[in-house]
C-alpha cells in the first residue's frame, strides 16, 4: 500500500434498474490519505445525469478492501443512500476497483462500478 495522500481516477458505469435497465458511463475520483493508521478519504463520480459519491471512507490496510460510512448514488441533486464496496490492487495499490448499490425501499434501484488508477 501507499504511505502518502494518493488520487485514484478512471471509469465508472451507473445503471438504472427500474424495468428497462439504463446505463450510463463517467469519470471518478478516490482520494485516500494513506498516512493514517486507519487510511480514510472520499470519492466521487458522475456521467452526464448520474452520480455517486462517499465520503468517510475507511480503509483495511491488512486486506486493502475499503467501505464508507455514508455513500450515495442516483440521479443528480436526487440521490439515495447506498453502500460501497471497493479494493486496492497491485504492486503498491497501484489500482482501486469496487461497486456501489442503493439501499433501502426504494422504487428504482442503482448499481455502480469504478475502475482505475493512480
Amino acid at each position: 500500500m501507499p504511505t502518502t495522500q494518493v488520487t485514484y481516477s478512471g471509469f465508472i458505469e451507473i445503471i438504472i434498474v427500474d424495468g428497462a435497465t439504463t446505463r450510463q458511463e463517467g469519470n471518478f475520483n478516490l482520494d485516500i490519505d494513506f498516512n493514517k493508521g486507519i487510511p480514510s478519504g472520499v470519492l466521487s463520480a458522475s456521467t452526464q445525469d448520474y452520480a455517486f459519491a462517499a465520503t468517510n471512507i475507511q480503509v483495511d490496510p491488512k486486506t486493502a478492501e475499503f467501505t464508507a460510512g455514508s455513500a450515495v448514488i442516483g440521479p443528480k441533486g436526487y440521490e439515495v443512500n447506498g453502500m460501497i464496496y471497493g479494493t486496492f490492487a497491485g504492486a503498491e495499490g497501484q489500482g482501486a476497483a469496487g461497486v456501489i448499490t442503493s439501499t433501502g425501499n426504494v422504487a428504482v434501484g442503482y448499481l455502480g462500478t469504478f475502475v482505475g488508477k493512480r
